[in-house]
């Protein structure tokens, strides 16, 4: 995001909320006081282009057709940040 945000005059993107919390009736009794829970989730979109479901991942854009490409999701910290310096 740190990237993003430094190369927002040159790079458009798009933010979506991958991971996140959500609090939910505790069906299996795992508090052990039949009380709500919070489960863990990961966006779909995620999990579908990186088998890993870890971020940061960016999933570029083709200038042509404005179309996501998925062949070409970008995953490691590093090289995400690598990644956005040259495309700016």
């Amino acid at each position: 995001t740190l990237a993003l945000e430094h190369h927002a005059d040159r790079v458009d993107y798009e933010w979506i909320e991958a991971l996140g919390w959500e609090q939910r009736p505790d069906q299996n009794n795992v508090t052990g006081t039949g009380k709500e829970w919070w489960y863990h989730w990961k966006a779909e979109e995620l999990k579908r282009v990186n088998p890993s479901a870890l971020v940061p991942t960016l999933i570029p854009v083709s200038h042509e057709t404005g179309e996501s490409d998925e062949s070409k999701v970008v995953v490691e910290s590093l090289v995400t940040i690598d990644f956005v310096d040259q495309i700016s």
